[in-house]
Order: C-alpha cells, then sequence, then structure tokens
C-alpha cells in the first residue's frame, strides 16, 4: 500500500465531520499513548456584545495563537451582530449575565465534545468588552481557566460611568444601567465584585491615552491583584489609547499574548 503525503492526510481529514474526526483523535490516543488534543484560546467578542465572528483567522490574537498550536473559540453570545436586532439587543441592560453563560455552556456542554480540544488547558482573552467579559469569567467561574488576558476594559462599571464622555452616557444608560436607578445591578455586574476569586494567572493590557478606560482603572486590577498574592503581569503602551493600532507595539502586544499562553497552557 503506498503510502499518504501530508497533503493527502489533511486533505482526507478536511472531508470528515467533526464526529469521524474525534474518532480518528482518539485512535492516535490509544495507539501512541499521548494527547492530540490542542489547548483553547476562548476570545468573547469586541464591541459591547455587538460584534459578530466569523470563521477566518483574523490579524490579531486569533492568527498569531493558532500559529502556536492554539484552537481558538470565539462564540457569538447573545448581544452579536448578525442573527437580527432582536438577538443584538439582547446584551442591553444584561451585561455580564446571559452573555457571560453562553460563554459557560460553549465551556461545558459544547467543546468537551470535540476531541481535538483540550478544555482542561483553557485560556480566555479578550479586549474592549471582551476585556470585561474576559475579568468576569475568570472571577465568577475560575475553575475553567488556565490563564486570562484583559486587554483594556473596566472591572468596576460604577467607576466606568462616572469616567465615559458625557455624550455616551445616554447610550450606556440604556446597554449597562444607569449609576443611580441601578447601582445594585452594576455592582452586582461588576467584575471588581469577584476579583478575590480569580485563581488564574492574569495578563492585563493598556493603552495610556485610553478615552474610555483610564489607565489607572487596569493599575487598580493589577495592584488589587498583586496584593492578594496573584499572579498578574502588566503591560502598558505609552502611545496608544483603546486598542493597540501601531505595527510595532502590535508585534510585541500579541508576542507578549501568545508567549503568556504558551507559558501556561503548553501547547
Amino acid at each position: 500500500m503506498a503510502e499518504l503525503t501530508i497533503d493527502q492526510i489533511v486533505e482526507a481529514i478536511e472531508k470528515m465531520t467533526i464526529l469521524e474526526v474525534n474518532q480518528l483523535v482518539s485512535k492516535i490516543e490509544e495507539k501512541f499513548g499521548v494527547s492530540a488534543a490542542m489547548p483553547v484560546a476562548v476570545g468573547p467578542a469586541a464591541g459591547g456584545g455587538a460584534a459578530a465572528a466569523a470563521p477566518a483567522a483574523e490579524e490579531q490574537t486569533e492568527f498569531t495563537v493558532t500559529l502556536k498550536g492554539f484552537a481558538v473559540f470565539v462564540p457569538n453570545v447573545r448581544g452579536s451582530t448578525g442573527y437580527g436586532l432582536s438577538y443584538m439587543k439582547r446584551v442591553d441592560h444584561d451585561w455580564g449575565g446571559k452573555d457571560r453563560l453562553d460563554h459557560v455552556h460553549a465551556m461545558t456542554k459544547v467543546l468537551p465534545l470535540d476531541a481535538r480540544i483540550d478544555v482542561s488547558r483553557a485560556g480566555v482573552v479578550g479586549r474592549s468588552y471582551g476585556g470585561y467579559m474576559t475579568l468576569t469569567l475568570a472571577a465568577r467561574h475560575r475553575r475553567l481557566w488556565k490563564a486570562a488576558v484583559d486587554m483594556f476594559w473596566p472591572y468596576d462599571l460604577l467607576s466606568f460611568m462616572e469616567r465615559i464622555p458625557e455624550t455616551w452616557k445616554p447610550y450606556f444608560r440604556i446597554a449597562v444601567g444607569d449609576p443611580v436607578k441601578d447601582k445594585d445591578l452594576l455592582i452586582e455586574r461588576s467584575p471588581a465584585t469577584y476579583m478575590d476569586d480569580v485563581a488564574c494567572p492574569l495578563l492585563v493590557i493598556q493603552g495610556r491615552n485610553d478615552p474610555r478606560v483610564a489607565e489607572p482603572e487596569s493599575r487598580d486590577v493589577v495592584e488589587r491583584l498583586r496584593g492578594a498574592g496573584k499572579q498578574v503581569d502588566y503591560l502598558v503602551f505609552e502611545d496608544e489609547g483603546h486598542d493597540v493600532l501601531k505595527f510595532p507595539n502590535k508585534v510585541r502586544c500579541y508576542n507578549a499574548i501568545t508567549d503568556f499562553f504558551k507559558q501556561h497552557l503548553q501547547p
């Protein structure tokens, strides 16, 4: 029997169903006594939930970590675009509610069914709203994660509502909540309320000139967790705002994320 080339093997795998791939992975593990499953990086969407992920490698986190041997999973939870206005509005006044539980469902009910994925080596990473969700998941569902990367988003929704520009406040009162009328809700949905429960190593990334999430907000997270003996790395870009846009900074940023995950998830 002629030996198959790598390209032929890949072509054959691409034609398989998920069930067939799972069976193949199980056979490989059984025959060679090693795990063929990959660690997974879960990336909550950005944009206050109002964004959607497509099955394509982006230039940033997804592309970078995939090259280093990680699977990447970006769930389009409630609040994502692309599924109609009603679905997109389901995150309004419910940040950290059902959108959070959608991530938990994926980690506990969906990904474990895929033999290619090792959910015991999972990291969570997100920027903007995704950073908020990263902190929320790391604090409230700490048993799911071996590492977390938070990129410029607040951990205290009350102070966030105070710091944003006045012109933004009408929208965020609808999307997040009124700091007076909904004070109890904002406290209950703030990662700050649960930060003492964070167990995994954390990398916090921040732009010094961020107009939405002031640098002291991220520094508060770092100092609080370090004061409690937690492992926290802090990366500040002096010439960036609410994103990492300059190419040299992008290279440094996403290499830092990849190295952090390599250290703690061991692909």
